[in-house]
């Protein structure tokens, strides 16, 4: 893509990047000699505004129409005088009622003294070949930046064009720059990725308010070199996902190896005490024995020697535990009755009753 900008009756446009939807052109457009008609306080006040379109330029045919927007200069009367100070600043692009993307651009506007002035226009930025780069001033600092991406599979993948997904691919984009994933050949017997991590050195900028987006495109490999894009998801801020690299942290697996290690005794290793009970509660001896100290995250456990038992309990052993407490818990399994003794319970109740009836005496 490229930009044409138009101000009053001059025009010019920036480089073209190729292949990318978030271009960085890092370009700076100088128009000399503007006239305007008009004071220059009603200018400073009103100023004219700036047109820019947005084309995406093809290798054959007319070039395609992203957008436009329409923004306003900070107009200097004065071409030394600093406030306000220029930032940069996001503009949003339209594509008639539409949200098209967004611009990251600054505009001045200045006076250009008389002749016999004293007063002078700043100097011209410096170039990167014959074009001028965006001014330190203004420029956002950047760092050296690795982000590392865990692309672990796809699923649920919609139908495409009428046809299943069944090869796709991953491309994640950042500042122009991208990484692609392995190809999966068969996304319903194997629906994630050979290689799941993918790494990316990037510079962007320190400040997250111009940092650019993520996007993340997804491929779908056809018949006939066929790959039309089947997905299409943007990240706007990684600020959530950003961590210090030098500070102390763990991953999943050395947190599990941390916890093996733990578990697994040694002359080096903590064991916790487990306190004795006492069969007698009422009866109290008063020892003087030497104490022990126990250090685990920073605390003393002081504990005498004839009140301490160091018990490791092993799996089979707490497994003994546990079928014998389920034995005890087990309640006595009632067996239903069967016809038979329902008969005769029948006929016992039955007799019980002829029993109890008076019988009249003749």
């Amino acid at each position: 893509p490229y930009a044409q900008i138009g101000f009053i009756n001059q025009s010019q446009r920036t480089e073209v990047i190729q292949k990318t939807l978030c271009p960085t052109w890092d370009q700076t457009l100088i128009f000399s000699n503007v006239e305007l008609y008009g004071e220059p306080n009603e200018i400073y006040h009103d100023p004219p505004n700036i047109l820019i379109e947005l084309f995406d330029k093809d290798e054959y045919g007319v070039p395609d129409f992203l957008g436009r927007v329409q923004c306003s200069p900070i107009v200097r009367l004065i071409p030394d005088e600093i406030n306000p100070i220029v930032k940069l600043k996001w503009f949003q692009i339209k594509r008639g009622k539409d949200n098209a993307g967004e611009l990251l651009a600054a505009f001045e506007l200045f006076l250009l003294p008389e002749v016999n002035d004293e007063k002078r226009m700043p100097p011209y930025p410096s170039k990167r070949g014959s074009l001028f780069i965006v001014p330190d001033l203004i420029r956002p600092e950047l760092v050296r930046t690795g982000i590392e991406i865990l692309c672990w599979g796809v699923r649920n993948m919609k139908t495409f064009m009428l046809s299943d997904i069944d090869c796709p691919q991953v491309i994640f984009e950042v500042a122009g720059q991208q990484v692609e994933s392995t190809i999966i050949k068969n996304a319903k017997k194997t629906p994630n990725f050979d290689k799941p991590l993918l790494f990316l050195d990037v510079m962007l900028p320190k400040d997250d308010l111009y940092a650019p987006t993520m996007n993340i495109k997804v491929k779908d490999h056809r018949s006939f070199g066929r790959k039309p894009i089947v997905g299409f998801h943007i990240i706007k801020s990684l600020e959530l996902f950003r961590c210090d690299p030098t500070a102390p942290s763990l991953t999943l697996i050395q947190t599990a190896k941390c916890i093996e290690a733990h578990t697994s005794l040694s002359t080096n290793d903590f064991v916790i005490p487990m306190v004795k009970k006492k069969k007698n509660k009422h009866r109290k001896e008063h020892t003087h024995s030497p104490k022990l100290k126990f250090a685990s995250t920073n605390e003393t456990i002081d504990l005498t020697k004839n009140e301490t038992e160091i018990k490791v309990i092993d799996k089979k052993t707490m497994r003994k535990r546990v079928k014998q407490f389920l034995k005890k818990c087990k309640s006595p399994v009632i067996k239903p009755e069967s016809k038979l003794e329902k008969i005769q319970k029948a006929i016992l109740k039955i007799s019980q009753y002829y029993q109890s009836v008076p019988v009249n005496q003749v």
